[in-house]
């Protein structure tokens, strides 16, 4: 009996085993639109002393984030953050594409089967079911079943990807009414705080802030009106180009952790919010714009202020947060015509048209082009079968047609992307190439053009870039103050979230642990 007890003893001990590093219970991802490093360089010593520099002063920082892919966007870049994975594997290009097998446009978010909650069903038919790969909602959920997992976004697409197939809620503003709404995919009603949200109208006090920029020198109160660019949409579009809008994502943050007391449940929370003002202020007006620069010193007063609550409510070490951006907004032409450096726009429409009419003209076939996303054009994969072309061929003439148009320095066919080795700038373009979602032809330009944004005629800069850099910091917890200044793949930050909260990573992650954060490598 005694020899029976000795050899259970190691097996109860064992069961009683608490880890040292216990993470925190509360995990905040903070993607910061299209911010670049650039910029924040460029401000950094207008920034108040709380937020970024806080951040950067008291965290681990990482001096050379990139994303492994070459065109970046809110919605590969975001893929790639939640996913651990290249867009070529994850598949979450661009918010659509066109369909192999029938011609179709695919839009990335759309569901048939469900509705929108908090506004009138019909106005969306959004959920995340056509993501291809897990994402670390799906981790989390799997590894803390009680967790509460919210992502906000003042645009659906944003808050979808981050949210994953896991959250409570993905949560997006309606442009036409101002209200909170999610997909009934997640949840039938909204969380307590969002439906109080809506019932308030909260969004009018927000909207109805003006915007006067701040400019050293002018006048005693240091403010400048300037006109805003009008944009398309609903009345509360607005608020994606406003700084205020990011002030209205910050209240909605703590209106989160406050309510639904995240960070203080049993299991660790997540929550993550996608600052779409700071995306759209950058596209609209130019990231070296004064309206750009000035939204970036009022969101640091927002981060400030968030940081403040989280550790007046949590403490400093009951909370982790990852600070980055989906992309890095290119320089506005403009800007770079009047330095003498070459630059332009690219138009995919009128290029669409013009490779359209030259297939025509010598297939005597209309319509083989179907469309452009993401820098890349689809040919019309049914009518080419059809008509008994070689596709290979056809990608061919077209690439060589499309690499004469101005700005444009290299077009990448489908069977090379798929099947060919290359260069460093190709392995980058092969990184976002999925056969079932990527175009037939990719379009790489020349430095200092940008594609022709849809969303305003009057924008300056674009939605996309080719600038891989962006800000990343890890802040809170136990962590210590660092800088990493080895080059890191934005592949790395979900494996590495998942080791220090010791749960799997997703299913299709590529990255691995950042060595240097939580002193792994020491």
């Amino acid at each position: 009996m005694l020899l029976i007890l000795l050899l259970c003893l190691p097996l109860g001990v064992g069961a009683q085993n608490r880890r040292l590093d216990r993470p925190p219970k509360l995990l905040v991802e903070i993607v910061m639109g299209s911010l670049s490093p650039t910029l924040i360089d460029a401000v950094w010593e207008e920034l108040s002393p709380g937020g970024l520099p806080r951040i950067y002063g008291q965290g681990v920082v990482a001096m050379d984030a990139r994303y492994p892919h070459l065109v970046c966007n809110s919605t590969n870049g975001l893929g790639t953050l939640v996913s651990g994975a290249n867009p070529s594997r994850h598949g979450m290009l661009a918010d659509h594409w066109y369909s192999g097998i029938n011609g179709r446009r695919m839009d990335l978010t759309h569901d048939a089967e469900c509705h929108a909650v908090g506004v009138p069903a019909d106005a969306y038919r959004l959920s995340p079911h056509r993501m291809l790969v897990g994402t670390l909602a799906e981790s989390w959920r799997k590894a803390f079943p009680r967790a509460r997992i919210y992502s906000l976004s003042l645009t659906p697409t944003e808050a979808l990807i981050l949210g994953g197939r896991a959250a409570n809620a993905a949560l997006w503003l309606d442009p036409k009414t101002g209200r909170l709404t999610t997909s009934s995919y997640y949840a039938r009603h909204l969380p307590r705080w969002a439906e109080d949200f809506n019932q308030g109208q909260r969004a009018e006090s927000y909207n109805s802030v003006p915007w006067s920029q701040a400019e050293p020198g002018e006048g005693k109160s240091g403010r400048k009106s300037r006109r805003e660019v009008e944009v398309m949409g609903g009345k509360y579009q607005r608020l994606s180009y406003v700084p205020s809008g990011a002030s209205l994502l910050k209240d909605l943050a703590v209106q989160a952790v406050e309510k639904d007391r995240l960070g203080q449940g049993p299991e660790p929370d997540l929550l993550a919010v996608y600052h779409s003002a700071l995306e759209g202020i950058a596209a609209l007006y130019g990231p070296e714009s004064p309206q750009m620069k000035d939204a970036v010193l009022r969101f640091n007063g927002e981060l400030a202020a968030l940081v403040d609550y989280l550790d007046a409510t949590l403490g400093r070490k009951g909370y982790l947060l990852v600070l980055t951006s989906a992309y890095a907004a290119p320089p506005a032409p403009r800007r770079l015509t009047r330095q003498r450096i070459p630059a332009g726009t690219f138009n995919p429409d009128r290029a669409v048209l013009m490779l359209n009419s030259y297939l025509q003209a010598i297939h005597k076939a209309k319509s083989l082009v179907l469309g452009y996303a993401n820098q890349s054009i689809f040919l019309n994969e049914p009518l080419i079968a059809d008509r008994h072309l070689n596709m290979e061929e056809l990608q061919n003439l077209s690439a060589h047609f499309l690499s004469q148009m101005s700005g444009v320095a290299t077009v990448y066919p489908a069977h090379r992307m798929q099947w060919g080795g290359g260069n460093n700038r190709f392995l980058r373009a092969a990184a976002a190439f999925n056969p079932q979602r990527s175009g037939h032809l990719t379009i790489d330009l020349q430095p200092g053009w940008i594609v022709a944004p849809s969303f305003s005629p009057r924008a300056q800069s674009a939605t996309s870039s080719y600038d891989p850099h962006v800000p990343l910091a890890f802040f809170g917890w136990k962590l210590p103050r660092k800088r990493l200044l080895h080059e890191v793949s934005m592949r790395d930050i979900v494996p590495t979230i998942c080791g220090l909260y010791h749960i799997p990573v997703p299913n299709a992650s590529e990255g691995g642990p950042l060595p240097g954060v939580a002193n792994w490598d020491e």
